[in-house]
């Protein structure tokens, strides 16, 4: 059975409306701002705190996600490998069913590559969360079978858009509460995943998804600013700023053993939307 919970909520660094199109010479004006650590009127600026530099990124009413995509790639630089690239998010961009989110991305991700020309999706190239993706429907089982029979340095940037084409027809948007690429699965700290949440709220506020699942308990107590027990709370809806949003067991690598419940949750939540 399904619960709710409320919780206080005052988190995002600014409050706009949907995504507009943004021209290319705004765009460059607003990269210009961020350079110069400005902020135009009705703007809010916020610190990203690096050991040498802070980085102020400026947050605008009408932000978009490729502007979003541009702060990604600075704070690569600031948290991620240097040798890769960061990785956005894929599939419905606009009112999707569910928004899944999952920690950050590494090295298996072949978009993580800087030579990689296409799409810069999370887990392009990896094998076991697609599994977990066909048995939540967020594939179908044609796409399925074609990732499961190539390796993943096989995957072209032609088979990872038909890939997230197939994820957007069935109403999902995939995404990483971190952007910033690693080189191997060792979690990052939490004041990494801080630096990222307000810019993955804004992302949920662009995108404006029915229900959020966020994977893990690092990543829900992160965002939903409390301590959360993924084991203590399955299937119990958290109300935060008009934004649904579910705990879930993290369903890959380390909490692989936990695959079935997640299955089974995400289910639950998606069959009562």
């Amino acid at each position: 059975m399904l619960k709710f919970a409320l919780i206080n909520s005052s988190w995002y660094a600014s409050r706009g409306s949907t995504e507009n199109v943004e021209s290319v010479e705004t765009r460059n004006k607003n990269k210009q701002r961020i350079k110069t650590n400005q902020c135009a009127p009705g703007w809010a600026r916020n610190s990203v705190e690096n050991r040498r530099n802070p980085v102020f990124l400026c947050y605008s009413k009408d932000m978009n996600l490729g502007a979003l995509k541009d702060d990604y790639d600075q704070m690569q630089a600031q948290y991620g490998a240097p040798h890769l690239h960061s990785i956005y998010f894929g599939g419905c961009a606009r009112h999707p069913k569910l928004c899944l989110v999952f920690m950050n991305p590494t090295a298996r991700n072949i978009a993580t590559h800087l030579e990689w020309p296409g799409i810069r999706a999370p887990w392009v190239g990896t094998k076991n969360v697609w599994n977990f993706f066909a048995r939540i429907g967020v594939i179908s089982s044609e796409i399925h079978a074609q990732i499961q029979a190539i390796k993943g340095t096989d995957w072209t940037p032609e088979f990872a858009q038909a890939v997230y084409n197939d994820v957007a027809r069935r109403g999902v948007f995939i995404t990483n509460l971190a952007k910033c690429a690693q080189i191997d699965a060792r979690p990052l700290p939490d004041a990494v995943f801080e630096q990222y949440r307000a810019h993955l709220l804004r992302e949920l506020q662009i995108v404006q998804p029915k229900d959020v699942v966020l994977f893990g308990n690092q990543v829900s107590s992160i965002i939903l600013r409390q301590k959360i027990s993924v084991s203590q709370c399955r299937q119990i809806k958290f109300a935060q700023d008009g934004q649904s949003f579910w705990p879930v067991f993290y369903p890959v690598g380390n909490g692989f053993m936990n695959i079935d419940k997640a299955v089974e949750d995400v289910l639950a939540i998606s069959h009562n939307q």
